[in-house]
């Protein structure tokens, strides 16, 4: 019952369309946004931070997923 009355409520709805727009795929433009606010930030905040070897890696990797993103 309680299950039932879990997947009934607003709340589940909610949390639910989220898992959804998390898991979709990002446009190009939109990976692009991403990555030019992050290289923005970087500049503007952590000048340092762009060299750090994690930074570089999370960057490629976007750059990656931009290649096999949609229109």
């Amino acid at each position: 019952m309680q299950e039932y009355h879990r997947r009934c409520s607003f709340y589940y709805g909610v949390v639910e369309i989220s898992r959804s727009l998390d898991q979709r795929k990002k446009t190009k433009a939109e990976i692009d946004g991403d990555i030019d606010a992050m290289q923005k930030n970087i500049n503007k905040y952590a000048p340092d931070l762009g060299k750090d070897p994690d930074i570089e890696e999370e960057i490629k990797q976007m750059i990656l997923k931009r290649k096999y993103a949609l229109e």
